[in-house]
């Protein structure tokens, strides 16, 4: 077995930029669901919501820990949670968005102020959920290749959770 250096340095170094990538999506989250609960009107979809994000914000929490370590699997994981996140879209925003545009319909001065800010929240979670699934992509893409390569050059010496 030849020795390569840089994937043996890999072994011992965390996965900083992965952990970093979702970090900030973790963030941007908070800022969704700040968003979205501000502007909702009370149904029972806040509760649906609050659940999504639940396991969302527990999915990202208990994964960036396996990441660092150059987990195979959670690096899967959230590819996975990107395109859930992209799927999102459909849901929320586009409620908020259907609200905010049936208040601005109705012609009246406070309800066109009050739908328009309900649009451009609509608007604002949707760009949210963009860049919150961009960066769980990236940061899935970056910590699969490098738990792949410590993968491929060590087998399953690595313990085979990887």
């Amino acid at each position: 077995m030849q020795r390569n250096l840089k994937i043996e340095k890999m072994r011992y170094q965390e996965n900083k930029l992965g952990y970093n990538f979702i970090l900030a999506a973790f963030l941007v989250n908070m800022y969704y669901l700040v968003v979205t609960l501000n502007h909702l009107e009370i149904s029972y979809h806040i509760g649906i919501e609050i659940g999504f994000n639940l396991i969302t914000f527990m999915a990202i929490f208990l994964g960036m820990e396996k990441v660092k370590g150059h987990d195979l699997r959670w690096s899967i994981n959230f590819m996975i949670l990107a395109l859930i996140d992209l799927a999102r879209i459909f849901y929320m925003p586009k409620m908020l968005l259907a609200q905010g545009g049936a208040l601005v319909a109705t012609g009246e001065d406070v309800s066109i102020i009050t739908g328009q800010a309900i649009v451009n929240a609509g608007y604002r979670s949707a760009g949210a959920l963009i860049v919150m699934a961009v960066l769980l992509l990236i940061a899935g893409l970056v910590s699969y290749r490098k738990a792949k390569a410590l993968r491929d050059y060590y087998g399953e010496e690595l313990g085979g959770n990887n």
